[in-house]
C-alpha cells in the first residue's frame, strides 16, 4: 500500500497505450509548482475525448488532482468516479485542485471533454496534472487512456468492445483512437451507441440509460424504444434535445417510452434577463413529425425557466403525443407558453393529436415587471391553429391535469407594459380549430 502520483513530467507512463495523435502533454499550461500537464487532444464538433484511470485502494483514501478547462460555454470538461459525475465545467477557467474521499476497493476515474454542434473558443480543451491517490495498491494498478471520436455527423459511434472483436484483440486495455485510424474504411466495426436496433420504424434503437438518452440529440430523425427506467440525474442542468446555440433542430422521428419512468430531469435557468439568450425548456425542444411521442412517464421534474416551458416538449408543430404523463414542479419568471406537459402547440400544416395524456405538475408563476406574458395551462400552455390551412388541426382526447397553476410571487408595481393573461387548468390559451 502506498501513494500513487502522476505529474506527466516524462510524458505518459509506460503502462498507458497510446499513439502520437492520442494525447497532448503541455509545458505551457500548468499550475504553479508543476512543469507539465495532460491536455485533451484536438477534437472537432460532436466529438469526445476521454481519459480514464483505474486504481485499487487497499483502504479508504483520497484522490486529488489539479484541473482547468478552456472552452466555450456549451463545450464541457467532466470528471466521473465509477461513472458518477463529480463535476462539469466550461468557460475560461483557472487551475484548481479538487480532492475526493474514496472507499476501499477498485475505482475508475474518468475525465471527458465534449464538444457540441458548433463554435470553438479559447484553447478548446481540458487539462489535468498533479494526480495523487493515497492507500493505493501501487503494484497492480491498471491505467487506460481512451480518446473516442463519436462522429455522429456520419451516424457512427465507437464501442471499444466491438472494435476489439473486429481486430481479434483480447486485451482489456485498449486505446480506441488508434484503432479508429486504422479501421475507418471498415464501417462494419462501427455502430450506434444504443442497445440494439437500427433506428428505423420497425427496428427502433433501444435504450435504458441516461447517457444513451442524451445521445438522442445526435439522431433527431430516428426512432427509439425505451426498455427500462432512465435516470437523468447525472445531468445537473439538462439541455433540451434539439437545442443548439446557432440553429435548433426539430425531432422528426418517434419515441416510445414503453411506460417506463424517466426521472432526474432538472433544468434551471435564471429569470428573464431582457436579453435574447433565454432558452425554452423541455425534455425535447421541438417536435415536428408524422410519428409520435408515446408512453413516456416523466416523474418529479424540477424546472425553473424564464420563457416557454413544457416538461415533455416545449414546442409542437406536428405529430401525435399519446399516453404520456408528467409530475413535479415548474417555476417560471415570468414564462409564457408554459404547460405541465407541453408548452405550445402551433400547427399550420401537420395535424397534432394529443390523447390519453395527463400532468400533475404544479406550475408557479413569478410576476416580472415591464414584461407581458400569457398562456399557462396545467397540461398545455397554448394551442393555436392556422385557420387558412384546411389540413391543420389540434385534437385533444381523454386528457386531464391535476396540478396547480398559481402566482408564486407578485410585486406591488405594475408598469404600463405589464400583463399576465390566459391561464387554464388544462389549457392556458386556445385559438381556432382545437377539438377537445
Amino acid at each position: 500500500m502506498g501513494t500513487y502520483s502522476e505529474n506527466f513530467n516524462n510524458g505518459l507512463p509506460s503502462s498507458f497505450s497510446y499513439d502520437s495523435d492520442g494525447y497532448r502533454i503541455s509545458t505551457a499550461d500548468k499550475p504553479t509548482g508543476y512543469t507539465h500537464s495532460l491536455q485533451t487532444r484536438i477534437i472537432t464538433h460532436n466529438q469526445t475525448c476521454e481519459y480514464s484511470l483505474t486504481l485499487t485502494f487497499e483502504a479508504a483514501g483520497q484522490f486529488s488532482f489539479y484541473r482547468r478547462v478552456s472552452s466555450q460555454s456549451l463545450d464541457y470538461f467532466y470528471f466521473f468516479i465509477d461513472n458518477v459525475q463529480q463535476f462539469r465545467i466550461s468557460g475560461q477557467g483557472t487551475w484548481a485542485k479538487v480532492t475526493y474521499n474514496v472507499s476501499s476497493g477498485t475505482h475508475i476515474f474518468k475525465w471527458r471533454y465534449t464538444k457540441n454542434y458548433s463554435t470553438s473558443s479559447y484553447s478548446d480543451c481540458g487539462f489535468i496534472t498533479g494526480i495523487t491517490a493515497t492507500n493505493v495498491d501501487i503494484t497492480s494498478h491498471h491505467q487506460i487512456i481512451k480518446c473516442v471520436s463519436e462522429c455522429f455527423e456520419d451516424f457512427y459511434a465507437v464501442r471499444s468492445e466491438q472494435i476489439m472483436k473486429c481486430i481479434g484483440s483480447s486485451v482489456h486495455s485498449v486505446y480506441v483512437a488508434r484503432m479508429i485510424q486504422t479501421m475507418l474504411a471498415d464501417t462494419s466495426c462501427f455502430t450506434h451507441p444504443f442497445l440494439s436496433g437500427d433506428g428505423t420504424v420497425y427496428n427502433p434503437f433501444t435504450l435504458n440509460k441516461g447517457k444513451q438518452f442524451n445521445e438522442v440529440r445526435n439522431f433527431m430523425s430516428y426512432h427509439f424504444k425505451q426498455v427500462g427506467d432512465i435516470d437523468l440525474s447525472d445531468y445537473v442542468n439538462w439541455i433540451p434535445l434539439g437545442y443548439d446555440e446557432v440553429s435548433n433542430i426539430s425531432f422528426t422521428g418517434s419515441y416510445d417510452g414503453g411506460n417506463f419512468k424517466i426521472t432526474g430531469l432538472k433544468m434551471h435557468q435564471p429569470a428573464f434577463s431582457y436579453e435574447f439568450n433565454d432558452v425554452p425548456l423541455g425534455l425535447f425542444l421541438h417536435f415536428n413529425s408524422i410519428y409520435e411521442l408515446k408512453n413516456i412517464r416523466l416523474v418529479d421534474v424540477d424546472i425553473i425557466g424564464a420563457v416557454g416551458v413544457g416538461a415533455l416538449v416545449e414546442y409542437v408543430t406536428g405529430g401525435s403525443i399519446l399516453n404520456c404523463s408528467s409530475s413535479g414542479e415548474i417555476v417560471v419568471e415570468p414564462g409564457g407558453g408554459v404547460g405541465g406537459l407541453i408548452g405550445i402547440i402551433s400547427t399550420s400544416e401537420l395535424p397534432v393529436n394529443i390523447e390519453n395524456c395527463s400532468s400533475s405538475v404544479n406550475i408557479f408563476i413569478k410576476f416580472r415587471e415591464f414584461v407581458g406574458s400569457e398562456a399557462y395551462g396545467g397540461l398545455i400552455g397554448s394551442a393555436e391553429v392556422d385557420p387558412a390551412t384546411p389540413t391543420a388541426a389540434i385534437n385533444i382526447f381523454r386528457c386531464f391535469a391535476t396540478g396547480n397553476v398559481l402566482f408564486n410571487d407578485t410585486y406591488d408595481f405594475f408598469g404600463d407594459y405589464t400583463y399576465m393573461e390566459s391561464m387554464g387548468g388544462l389549457i392556458g390559451k386556445v385559438i381556432e380549430w382545437v377539438y377537445i
